[in-house]
């Protein structure tokens, strides 16, 4: 939905705040595959965004990641935004999205009501984790060029924690009518971050769409589902009506006489 977070954040923080981002990176279904694609909207002669490319470029090479760079333009004219970083780089703030897929995914395909935590791949994931703290780390600290290590020994990445997120994700519903601020995923989600950062706030905002999305005053909701007949069973149904309507007019015509009725349908002669 155009992530109507993002741009309702960006629209109601703090300008100081925005001034101090130096680089946003959006992540965006990393699990799914191998390969990784580091998605930017300006310009790759730019030089910070030139530095940051091949500051992620290298250490893909020395953890042994497919990694490719994809450019493409922002249509300031177009309301449908492709990825979460062009929300920044419409306020040009320097940001990029790292995803599994080379192009952006159609609006509503990106998920699933129906996804379990076994088609993710936790592997992949901790890997990618670990890629995306050491590319980090080489840009906060600032040394290019280095490979530093840092998801190592105590500091490195734990899989039982990432499995067990994964199974609780897929137990719980993620969907907007269900993740309320009493939600588990909510609760625990905050929780989490409580427990690893110091500052953590909820910001609530009313989702501007075309669309309407209704909310369940329960967390348990019962979805019904209907079988209906295929499509060839209409057409069939059609056939047999247009023969009974035939029958019934040539009956109605010929008073029900069964040789009035052949002399009918027998062509003449020329």
């Amino acid at each position: 939905m155009n992530y109507a977070g993002t741009k309702t954040w960006i629209r109601k923080a703090d300008s100081r705040v925005l001034e101090a981002l130096e680089f946003v990176l959006c992540l965006e279904d990393i699990a799914s595959g191998d390969d990784l694609y580091l998605h930017i909207s300006r310009n790759p002669k730019d030089p910070d965004i030139r530095s940051i490319a091949e500051n992620f470029v290298d250490t893909a090479t020395r953890m042994d990641i497919n990694l490719e760079v994809v450019y493409s333009e922002l249509n300031t004219s177009d309301s449908t935004v492709n990825w979460q970083h062009e929300q920044f780089t419409k306020k040009r703030i320097l940001g990029a999205t790292l995803a599994n897929h080379r192009s952006p995914r159609p609006m509503f395909e990106g998920s699933s009501i129906f996804d379990r935590s076994s088609m993710v791949n936790t592997k992949v994931l901790a890997r990618n984790i670990k890629f995306v703290m050491e590319s980090l780390a080489r840009f906060i600290y600032g040394h290019p060029g280095q490979y530093m290590d840092i998801a190592s020994h105590s500091h490195a990445v734990n899989q039982a924690f990432v499995n067990s997120w994964m199974n609780f994700l897929g137990e719980h519903p993620r969907a907007l009518p269900f993740l309320t601020p009493q939600s588990p995923i909510s609760r625990e989600l905050e929780k989490t971050l409580k427990a690893h950062t110091s500052d953590v706030s909820r910001h609530s905002f009313n989702f501007e769409s075309v669309y309407k999305f209704y909310k369940s005053s329960t967390y348990n909701t019962t979805i019904t589902a209907f079988k209906v007949k295929p499509i060839s069973f209409d057409i069939f149904l059609a056939v047999a009506i247009v023969a009974y309507l035939l029958l019934l007019h040539f009956f109605l015509q010929y008073g029900g006489s069964l040789k009035e009725l052949m002399k009918a349908l027998k062509p003449k002669a020329e």
